[in-house]
């Protein structure tokens, strides 16, 4: 059964968490499992620089995104280990979803919201999302969920603890991608160092396999042409023979006449 769940993540990555969500997602083919990832948001009027009103799209719950999934123990840990996440709002051990007035609350505000006036459209605060987290964390307890296991929403965290957060997670990051580095460095080593000891150990026998190698390569003639090569070779043998015999006659001839 497919329900709207919240996740707490840091504050200021909840775009950066729906998409690595929805990453995670994909590659790992839960699409069955996790339908729809939502950072709620609303349109307010703010003024701009030149003192006109400017509609702005804000964040309704900043440190939280809406998750509609089938909770079963995959979807559970794909979400639980997606970077930023830190948890589940609710039961730590079954976290607690979230009825459906409060996801149309979130999800669809102007019809949760009662008829206002022009007068009231431009000078009400909106409801806070935190409201909706924590009427969920209420529900954990009307189901029977001890108090002392229930993840209670984050207070606002100043900016400094922001950016601490931020720059925790920047780091850790930035380790993760060193570690990686340094043992595909270390591979790399050892696949060279064993090509090394195979080559050394094979090196007369190596040898002799690249000689045979090439003499495969050559192409050797057929048996009509080494035929025809074979007997023009005893020819001019035979031709050189002769030749040289009549000069050794004529120059024992020549000797005898002259003695």
């Amino acid at each position: 059964m497919y329900r709207w769940y919240v996740i707490n993540t840091y504050s200021g990555h909840e775009n950066k968490v729906k998409h690595n969500l929805e990453h995670r997602v994909q590659t790992m083919s839960q699409n069955r499992n996790v339908r729809q990832v939502v950072v709620p948001t609303e349109q307010v009027m703010e003024l701009g620089k030149d003192g006109q009103k400017q509609p702005k799209e804000k964040r309704t719950m900043p440190g939280y995104v809406l998750v509609n999934m089938e909770m079963t123990d995959d979807a559970w840990g794909l979400v639980k280990n997606t970077p930023g996440v830190t948890g589940f709002v609710g039961s730590r051990n079954k976290p607690v979803p979230l009825s459906k007035p409060e996801v149309d609350r979130l999800l669809h505000r102007e019809t949760a919201e009662r008829p206002r006036t022009q007068a009231q459209h431009d000078t009400q605060v909106p409801v806070s999302g935190d409201e909706a987290l924590v009427e969920a964390v209420e529900m954990g307890i009307a189901a029977g969920a001890p108090e002392s296991q229930l993840e209670t929403p984050d207070a606002p965290k100043p900016r400094s603890a922001r950016r601490a957060e931020a720059k925790a997670v920047k780091e850790a990051e930035k380790r993760k991608r060193d570690e990686q580095k340094r043992r595909e460095s270390e591979q790399l080593s050892k696949k060279q160092k064993q090509a090394k000891a195979e080559r050394q150990r094979s090196g007369f026998i190596g040898f002799l396999i690249s000689c045979w190698q090439e003499l495969k390569k050559v192409q050797w003639p057929d048996r009509e042409t080494l035929v025809q090569a074979t007997a023009v070779t005893i020819l001019f043998v035979a031709v050189a023979a002769a030749y040289l015999g009549a000069l050794d006659a004529a120059f024992n001839w020549l000797v005898k006449q002259i003695l």
